[in-house]
């Protein structure tokens, strides 16, 4: 093997994993939540490329490597359905997937009026989250699709059901990125939420206040 294979080898191999870990962020974040060198490469398309971790999933050691910015997005169109675009909503993705972790386990107190004033920046910062949020669900419906696609194409009954079953659990937890109610996809496969009376349930169960909003 020529020294220009095995390094093309190489880098797809660390992109690949790079992919992969983008994805398990997103889908639990909690994992990564006190990683602070992850959280802060994620911040930048230039650390991440930069940045090394070697990490489990489902039994398996991946690891990606360090390689420059220029590298990556060479060979981001070969991994990522979106090219270098579907990486970097995969990556914004995966901070805010932590930093919304963290917010949550330490969220402020909405009783005291030092409380409140923190409340009150948090609304603004969730507003500005909503509309990037919006872009990366689009995103990630366009990489699902492009994931379906490949599916369509595989002939191996494992194969097909692991990429199905990835797409499904990354727009998961892309819609998860929301706040409640919004972080949640309605099923009408659950037990019980079937013909009219399911659909009774759901929409009581839309019509439901969230009373820790005006605590």
């Amino acid at each position: 093997m020529n020294k220009v294979t095995a390094a093309y080898e190489k880098n797809a191999k660390s992109l690949l994993a790079l992919r992969d870990l983008l994805q398990l962020v997103i889908r639990q974040p909690a994992r990564f939540a006190e990683n602070e060198e992850l959280l802060k490469a994620l911040n930048s398309q230039g650390a991440v490329a930069a940045f090394e971790i070697e990490f489990e999933e489902d039994g398996e050691l991946k690891r990606k490597e360090r390689m420059s910015i220029n590298t990556l997005k060479a060979h981001t169109a070969n991994v990522f359905e979106l090219g270098f675009e579907g990486f970097d909503a995969l990556r914004v993705g995966a901070a805010d997937a932590i930093t919304g972790f963290k917010n949550r386990s330490e969220s402020s107190n909405k009783r005291t009026k030092d409380g409140l004033s923190k409340r009150a920046a948090e609304l603004e910062t969730q507003l500005e989250q909503h509309q990037m949020i919006n872009m990366l669900l689009l995103q990630g419906l366009s990489i699902a699709i492009g994931q379906f696609r490949t599916i369509r194409q595989d002939v191996k009954p494992a194969l097909l059901e692991k990429r199905a079953k990835d797409a499904i659990e990354t727009l998961t937890a892309l819609v998860g990125l929301n706040p409640p109610p919004f972080n949640s996809l309605p099923s009408d496969t659950q037990a019980g939420t079937t013909g009219v009376a399911g659909q009774a349930k759901r929409e009581a169960d839309r019509k439901v206040t969230d009373l820790d909003d005006y605590r």
